[in-house]
């Protein structure tokens, strides 16, 4: 599993200055363990750290107090959450992986989302709740199928007369035939950049 943390809290100014933000990145191995705060099987973290990473380094240390298995991956410089995930790419590849927003509080079943994930044999799963929250989240919306056919920066052309409009979670699972389409040592985004460029291919 991976957390997104490297980017400071600016809804939270002046507190975000003082405080990290953590964004948790990594890779997921679905057992019949249970990780804190519920998250089924979750074992292997990779951290992006940006914003005052000592303090999260110095809480979480290597994991074991947790029974975690946790990695860091530093930014210098922000690169976007498909770019972090690519700077993080030596922990995550070799399977599928979970991401998860560090800004998030959820009780979401993360063993049914990777067996959903795979049973829909898809590149990227993305964890969604009903309704638009325009002008909060960029809008996102779904054909009939349950697939996501429209999303901002991504073309209009094909999108069908029917759409449902739908909200991104935070969560996703990725497949790391993704790492193929984020361009390296630059930011780039996977809602703003890269999943829009899948959606018109």
């Amino acid at each position: 599993q991976q957390d997104l943390s490297h980017s400071r809290h600016i809804q939270l100014q002046p507190l975000g200055d003082l405080v990290a933000d953590a964004d948790v990145q990594g890779q997921a191995r679905v057992s019949g363990a249970h990780f804190e705060q519920g998250h089924h099987g979750i074992h292997d973290i990779t951290v992006n750290l940006h914003h005052l990473p000592s303090a999260i380094e110095q809480f979480f240390g290597d994991g074991s107090e947790f029974d975690l298995d946790l990695h860091y991956s530093h930014e210098n410089a922000i690169l976007g959450t498909a770019g972090g995930i690519l700077a993080a790419r030596r922990f995550l590849d070799g399977g599928p992986f979970i991401v998860i927003n560090s800004d998030i509080i959820t009780d979401i079943d993360l063993e049914k989302v990777v067996a959903f994930h795979q049973a829909q044999n898809a590149a990227v799963t993305l964890v969604l709740f009903d309704g638009n929250t325009t002008g909060i989240h960029d809008p996102i919306e779904l054909d009939e199928s349950g697939r996501v056919v429209h999303m901002v920066g991504a073309s209009s052309m094909n999108t069908p007369e029917i759409t449902t409009p739908v909200t991104f979670t935070g969560v996703q699972v990725i497949e790391p035939e993704i790492f193929d389409r984020i361009p390296g040592n630059q930011f780039c985004g996977t809602t703003k950049d890269v999943y829009p460029q899948m959606i018109e291919e």
